[in-house]
């Protein structure tokens, strides 16, 4: 069986059950404040999956900085020596690698 949320729609006294659906959930890498100037908070409490690397990246993929750190939910960076515009990040979790966007100014 599989982890999850179910939902079971009966319509009248007596029904047969005809379908139980399983009702999807996105967790995601959440990555605030945005746009930031100084700080930004890599947070992967809903992924139940801790953060074990990070890299931060130009538009072409030349790295501006990258870490391997002690697996945690939440990591705080200091992105203040980044150039200003779109900045890609790379994050390793246990479950995998995500690819979002940063905004600095």
């Amino acid at each position: 069986s599989s982890a999850g949320e179910y939902s079971v729609s009966l319509s009248a006294e007596g029904a047969v059950v005809q379908s139980i659906e399983r009702e999807q959930t996105t967790y995601d890498l959440l990555i605030y404040p945005q746009p930031t100037s100084q700080m930004v908070t890599l947070d992967a409490s809903e992924l139940g999956a801790p953060i074990l690397a990070y890299e931060f990246l130009n538009l072409t993929g030349k790295k501006y900085m990258a870490q391997s750190i002690s697996p945690a939910a939440k990591v705080e960076i200091d992105v203040s020596s980044l150039p200003n515009g779109l900045t890609l990040i790379r994050v390793v979790t246990s479950q995998g690698i995500i690819k979002k966007t940063l905004v600095k100014h």
